[in-house]
């Protein structure tokens, strides 16, 4: 389904530019034009005009310019077709959509959207009533006041957090179905939410909830989509079978409108402030770092939502802002969380965006910190070139410390062979910073004594010798991981017979992608979970970036369509490693014409459950075999020195993962 153009251009001719910019900003009449203070750059006198009678607006000191819909993109941070549906919302109309004839699957899509929309709608005026009603409580609870004031949080900032109260009790949200157990327990919606838990022998339902702070978690469209849940003391915790009723937090389930790797908590309040004053964020691990970080000043600062930090959230803080800090604890587990961040960030980080790392003084977080030091001495942390290390500088001191207990020794053949073994699995991962990786390669030849040349051949390459990843891939071949076959039956559709037994995990996550190409931007889907250096890596980097640059993926999510414009990328591409790629790609391409989706919900279902198999349990299976060969080698002397270390780590990899 497309929007007619005839509709877009009636809506614009309907649109008065002033009466939508003067939602967000402070317009002042000068001659037949408005002026105001540019929001996309930090100024005080004011240069952006806003033309009545041409309905454009431009800044003459940023030289920012564009229509109304160009503002919502640029200044909401929204897509085309959510700018469209926000002016069409705007002037109380409904967007039509048209049936383009060479997609016949645009109208299933189409009603899929809709129901999701829906979904959305109601799930969100759900969370929103629950917000409201733990809003009402905290006024009423002496206990979670005095838990408020005895960490410093002021009336004021409970406020503007819309912070709640979950009070003692399993079912204390009847109160939003008019106090009756018959419609609390038959609302389904409140289910969905994640606002309460289904009991599966008494068939009744309770509260998610009870005897904690709530911290409502809102998307960037201002919506409350889940709650992170503190426990206010031990004293107040129930002897419950419940387990998840003893941690310290307690977040909403994953649901239809939250998915814990794509969020952000206090973005929502924050990016006004960063987009004006053209601010750095600040990356905090905890809900209330962002809370004490406000209260003392400090306004663009959010948090993960409990969970390490993603991709999908890099990219999303790179829309708002050029410069993002990372702050974690000093202690290990900030390091190992800094490790993944890092990761993480090199598939997403461009040449004109800056990323940072800071590392707190042991046993300090921003919430401590600030309260010790202020507002003035935090800023000051994080600015200190000694305390705050580039994304540069950081991945330099990684490749030297790769597992925190051992530092490699660039002064010896096996020490620079570590430190190059683990540059080979990030450097390719730079598909969107050339220049930064171009350095990054110079700065591992100096301390490896390689060439620059000899590195990138080794990153791209790596042909002389098979990592153990690789390994592990050819093993795999020969040994299907049994989980799969036992615990997950892929759709009969979906993958002929003939391949059923061979078929690798990566090869049939990938060829799932082919089929739905908006799954490339699942929030669980990482290119570093994918054996480094691999075919299947490079594939998946090159079909994001595809998506990303070439394809709306999210408009259209037709399969056919989007191997017509990777074939083309591999056609017209002149790299010669690219061009090896395009055999791998038809081999998952195989019979696409004889494959129909008929259930997106079990393939999506499938997808996730090979993404889990791919992080967790294959690679133990690998670890579990090469130990033991490793183990033979070791009783025969015939064990190189590479080959001890790489017997340590996955030793220590084992013992961990017990």
């Amino acid at each position: 389904m497309f929007i007619p153009q005839s509709f877009i251009d009636d809506l614009l001719a309907r649109t008065n530019i002033i009466d939508v910019l003067s939602q967000s900003l402070t317009l002042k009449k000068r001659g037949s034009n408005y002026i105001c203070c540019c929001p996309f750059h930090n100024e005080k006198t004011p240069s952006f005009s806003v033309s009545q009678t041409k309905q454009i607006y431009k800044c003459f000191g940023c030289g920012q310019s564009g229509n109304v819909l160009s503002f919502l993109m640029d200044y909401s941070h929204l897509t085309y077709i959510e700018a469209i549906e926000f002016l069409a919302k705007f002037h109380g109309m409904e967007v039509p959509r048209e049936q383009n004839n060479r997609n016949s699957k645009n109208n299933e899509y189409a009603a899929k959207n809709k129901a999701k929309n829906e979904t959305y709608e109601k799930l969100t005026a759900v969370m929103q009533k629950a917000a409201d009603y733990y809003y009402s409580q905290l006024k009423q609870s002496a206990e979670a006041i005095n838990y408020c004031k005895e960490r410093g949080i002021s009336g004021q900032i409970a406020k503007f957090f819309h912070l709640g109260f979950a009070p003692d009790g399993w079912n204390n949200l009847k109160a939003l179905c008019d106090n009756d157990m018959e419609k609390y327990n038959k609302n389904d919606d409140l289910l969905l939410a994640g606002l309460t838990i289904q009991h599966e022998e008494k068939k009744q339902r309770y509260d998610r909830f009870r005897s904690r702070l709530m911290i409502p978690i809102f998307d960037t469209k201002g919506k409350i989509i889940a709650f992170g849940g503190r426990i206010l003391s031990k004293a107040n915790q129930h002897n419950s079978e419940m387990q998840q009723h003893q941690a310290k937090y307690l977040n909403s389930p994953e649901t239809p409108i939250f998915v814990k790797g794509q969020g952000l908590f206090g973005l929502y309040q924050a990016k006004n402030f960063i987009r004006q004053n053209n601010e750095e964020i600040i990356v905090c691990e905890g809900y209330l770092d962002v809370i004490m970080l406000k209260q003392f000043g400090i306004d663009n600062a959010i948090a993960t939502l409990g969970t390490a930090t993603t991709s999908q959230q890099i990219r999303l803080l790179l829309r708002y802002a050029k410069s993002v800090i990372f702050c974690f604890d000093g202690d290990e587990a900030g390091r190992r969380a800094a490790v993944r961040a890092m990761t993480n960030a090199l598939s997403e980080i461009a040449d004109d965006k800056i990323l940072q790392f800071a590392f707190l003084p042991q046993d300090e977080d921003p919430d401590s910190f600030v309260q010790k030091f202020g507002a003035e001495k935090f800023r000051e942390f994080l600015h200190n070139p000694q305390k705050t290390l580039t994304l540069s500088k950081f991945f330099m001191q990684h490749l030297q410390n790769q597992n925190q207990n051992q530092n490699f020794d660039a002064s010896t053949a096996e020490g620079r062979s570590q430190i190059l073994n683990e540059a080979k699995n990030l450097l390719p991962l730079m598909q969107k910073s050339p220049l930064l990786k171009i350095q990054l390669i110079k700065q591992v030849a100096e301390i490896t004594q390689f060439s620059e040349e000899e590195i990138r051949k080794f990153c791209e390459s790596n042909k002389s010798q098979k990592s153990k990843y690789q390994q592990y891939q050819q093993y795999q071949q020969y040994q299907p991981n049994q989980q799969i076959q036992q615990n997950i039956s892929p759709p009969k559709t979906f993958i002929p017979k003939k391949f059923e037994k061979n078929i690798s995990i990566e090869f049939l996550i990938l060829k799932i992608l082919l089929h739905y190409p908006n799954l490339l931007f699942d929030e669980n889907l990482e290119v570093a979970s994918f054996p480094p250096n691999s075919e299947a890596q490079l594939l998946l980097s090159n079909l994001q970036n595809i998506a990303l640059t070439n394809f709306d993926v999210e408009s259209a999510k037709n399969s056919q369509k989007f191997y017509e414009v990777v074939n083309n990328f591999f056609d017209n591409s002149c790299d010669t490693n690219t061009k090896k790629l395009k055999t791998y790609f038809e081999k998952i391409k195989f019979n696409s014409q004889d494959l129909p989706l008929k259930d997106f919900q079990a393939d999506c279902f499938y997808f996730h459950q090979l993404l889990n198999n791919l992080k967790n349990g294959e690679q133990r299976i690998w670890q579990k075999q090469r130990i033991n060969e490793l183990q033979q080698k070791l009783k025969q002397n015939l064990i190189s020195e590479n080959e001890k270390l790489e017997f340590l780590d996955l030793l220590r990899m084992q013992s961990q993962q017990k």
